[in-house]
């Protein structure tokens, strides 16, 4: 059975961006597919529905190690996003320390190895529905392990600068810090 498709300029039905977070001491990997722009907003989001699930395997936890590529949506001096990881780790009561990798350095982040092997897998196929995209993605295995998949629509709309962020200085619950380094985890990428 074959499906006629074009090889270019097709109609677009729908549109979906993976987000990963990746626990690499364990191999532990759950892949999100954001069905809007992946903003600020969407990735604390997502680190929120996460941390609900995964709370209980780590209750002596008080502090997350975050590693985070240079995205726009995630840099420290969005205020949009440190207001909300700001908010996360009040209401989680959590230690949040954000470690950046270095501009251009994605070979050293773990999760864009899992988003090598997933174009690799579904590499050739056509992916003509959502249904496909996730079918493809949930036979997937990282390191012999079948990972956590989900879609995610986020409640939260599009963000605006908050007027209350702008002067206000976040509390030392959040430290930034610019290293590349194989103990941080989890890791939180776009």
């Amino acid at each position: 059975m074959f499906t006629k498709a074009n090889d270019h300029d097709f109609d677009v039905i729908g549109q979906t961006t993976p987000v990963g977070i990746l626990i690499p001491k364990n191999g532990d990997l759950a892949l999100y597919m954001v069905s809007s722009s992946v903003t600020s907003d969407c990735i604390v989001d997502l680190l929120q529905q996460w941390w609900d699930d995964k709370k209980q395997s780590f209750p002596l936890v008080k502090e997350l190690v975050i590693n985070l590529d240079n995205g726009p949506e995630q840099q420290s001096h969005r205020t949009q996003f440190m207001k909300r990881i700001q908010d996360f780790s009040n209401q989680n009561h959590i230690r949040i320390q954000l470690a950046y990798y270095p501009p251009y350095h994605s070979k050293y982040n773990p999760i864009e190895r899992t988003f090598g092997i997933l174009e690799q897998h579904w590499n050739g196929e056509l992916l003509d529905s959502l249904d496909a995209v996730y079918g493809y993605a949930k036979s997937m295995t990282w390191k012999g392990i079948h990972w956590t998949l989900a879609f995610f629509n986020p409640n939260t709309p599009r963000a605006v600068r908050p007027e209350e962020a702008r002067n206000r200085s976040l509390s030392l619950s959040i430290e930034t810090q610019r290293a590349v380094s194989r103990g941080f985890s989890p890791s939180l990428c776009s």
